[in-house]
């Protein structure tokens, strides 16, 4: 192919592969819309995280991820039109971005903080029902004894 037969292919492809167009003031608009319903199941995640119900926070992990997915393909072609259209930087909606973008990385830390936390406060409750077997243990204290369990198999037909 030709340049200029290259570079129309190149655009044909780019405007078929993104659901965003292929004007920078679009581009923006469409990854502030994605940021702003983000922020929004973000918070709705940290309400449903500290109420602890769980049934509803797998009803929004899907559109959480979907979400993270299409705003990442923007912000690469966004990315891609700042190298080549200096007008995206000029933009106020470009800051307004960024700051939404930081707010949401803000939220996602506190809940996966959360999480964390209450991850390990289950695992420190389990292990104190159903100490270890094996492991070290103070000296001069007795090996503690466990309740009596009958072995298990795994059978594997062929």
């Amino acid at each position: 192919m030709q340049g200029n037969e290259l570079d129309l292919h190149r655009n044909m492809n780019a405007q078929a592969d993104s659901p965003f167009g292929d004007s920078p003031g679009g581009l923006l608009s469409a990854c502030l819309s994605l940021t702003d319903e983000l922020l929004r199941i973000l918070k709705n995640e940290a309400e449903i995280l500290r109420r602890f119900r769980n049934r509803e926070l797998l009803e929004i992990l899907a559109r959480k991820e979907s979400l993270v997915k299409e705003l990442s393909k923007g912000l690469f072609a966004l990315a891609d039109m700042k190298n080549e259209n200096d007008e995206v930087l000029g933009d106020p909606r470009y800051d307004l971005l960024r700051s939404s973008l930081k707010e949401a990385g803000r939220i996602n830390q506190t809940n996966h903080a959360f999480i964390e936390g209450s991850l390990s406060y289950y695992r420190d409750f389990i292990d104190s029902l159903f100490p270890p077997a094996y492991g070290p243990r103070p000296e001069g204290q007795p090996r503690q004894e466990l309740l009596g369990v009958k072995g298990l198999t795994f059978r594997k037909e062929i």
